[in-house]
Formats: structure tokens, C-alpha cells, sequence
């Protein structure tokens, strides 16, 4: 069987270790990108003992021609990309008006700039793959309605909610544009808190592994391009 590699740009204990997993135990090879070399180390060990054969690439998200750089690098050290996953945020630590210009600056880096910047190098690896596709995690956020947009206020996360809404967008007419070429493009929309994240306050009820099985089953679907996930009732 031909190797299959998804690449997991920001990968974290949460929902990208839980996606990893899961494409992993599928058959999947994992490319894990996140700032730190100790971390990923360790990842890629915990992998290992599962069975999953994992790599770590170290650096920095925030940077789009680095990010660029470092997909071409692995698709000629490890295989084509069959799956770019992208997971990667950047939380402005204040009210949106008090952050500084670098603050916002790296909130859209890392959400939308090399996002961008590393689709291209994907997507010339993914031409004449089965099972091409591109996942985002998406986010309540991206919504446009009066309580989201008041918890986004009270949260100190607007900067956040305009890079969800920006992705959603990205999702929605990315999909249009690579559907043409075999390429699948899937938004998993996170509608509730997640156990164990930052923004868990204690009652959360949806995992990260719920949310992985999402993602698992509209990959193999190929649909829908927007699929909204909340805690079960």
C-alpha cells in the first residue's frame, strides 16, 4: 500500500494529538509540527509505542515562508503530503484593543498567512492522491450571532474570532477551487468547550477524541465541507 502522510501544523496534547492518533492508528504517517524539539520528541516516542510511525519538525507557524519551506522539506524527507491538518492559533493575551501590533500580527500569521503559505507546497504534493485533503479546525467563533460575539468580547478573543471566520471562509471557497483538482477540503466546526483545553470550564462534555472521529469520518465521506460538532445532548 502506497504510504499516506498527514502533516499536523500545531500539534498540542488537545484536539491535534487526538486527530494525530486516530489517522495514525488508520495507516497514517505523521508529520508533527509545533514550536519545540523536546515536545515533539516526546510525541513522536508516545506514537511509536502505539504503532504509529510519527516525525518531528520543529518551528515556527507564525512564520509563512518558513512554513512554506518546511512542508516542501517534508514531502522530499518523508513522502508527499496526502492530508495538510491545520490546527494552528495564536490566542492575542488581551482585550483587542489594548494587544500590540506584533500580537495581532501573529494571530493572523498563524491562522491565515501560513496557513496559505504552506496549501501551495501541499497541494503540489497532493496531485495524483486518492485521499487528498485539507482539514481545519474551525470553531464556534466563526459564527456571526450576538451571544458568540459577546462571549468573544468577554473572553478577550476577538482576535481569535475574526481568524475562525476568516478560515471558515477559506474552507468554504477553498473547497470550490480544489474539488476540481481530487483535493477535499473539510471544516470541522467545534460548536462546545473541549475537555481539557483552555477554554474548559469545568463542565465541558465534548472531547477531542469525539471531535477526531469527526474529522476521520468526513474524510472518508468527502462531505460535508462544514461539519458542526457539539457535546452530546
Amino acid at each position: 500500500m502506497k504510504k499516506q502522510v498527514m502533516v499536523v501544523c500545531g500539534y498540542g496534547p488537545g484536539i491535534s494529538n487526538a486527530v494525530a492518533r486516530k489517522f495514525g492508528k488508520e495507516g497514517f504517517e505523521l508529520a508533527l509540527i509545533a514550536r519545540t524539539q523536546a515536545h515533539l520528541e516526546h510525541a513522536v516516542a508516545e506514537f511509536e509505542e502505539q504503532g504509529i510511525v510519527a516525525h518531528a519538525f520543529p518551528g515556527d507557524l507564525s512564520d509563512p515562508a518558513a512554513t512554506r519551506s518546511l512542508l516542501d522539506r517534508i514531502g522530499t524527507t518523508v513522502s508527499p503530503i496526502t492530508v495538510y491538518f491545520y490546527n494552528a492559533i495564536a490566542l492575542v493575551g488581551a482585550d483587542v484593543l489594548e494587544a500590540s501590533v506584533s500580537e495581532l500580527q501573529d494571530c493572523f500569521s498563524v491562522g491565515i498567512t501560513s496557513f496559505l503559505a504552506g496549501l501551495k507546497p501541499c497541494v503540489r504534493q497532493m496531485h495524483g492522491q486518492d485521499n487528498a485533503a485539507v482539514l481545519i479546525t474551525g470553531g464556534a467563533f466563526a459564527l456571526d450571532t450576538d451571544q458568540i460575539n459577546d462571549y468573544a468580547v468577554e473572553s478577550n478573543v476577538i482576535g481569535l474570532a475574526a481568524v475562525k471566520a476568516a478560515q471558515h471562509k477559506l474552507a468554504r471557497t477553498l473547497s470550490n477551487r480544489l474539488q476540481p483538482e481530487g483535493i477535499f477540503v473539510g471544516e470541522v466546526m467545534v460548536m462546545d468547550n473541549v475537555v481539557g483545553t483552555p477554554f474548559d470550564d469545568g463542565q465541558a462534555t465534548l472531547t477531542a477524541d469525539m471531535v477526531a472521529e469527526g474529522f476521520w469520518q468526513q474524510f472518508i465521506d468527502r462531505d460535508p465541507v462544514t461539519l458542526m460538532m457539539a457535546a452530546p445532548a
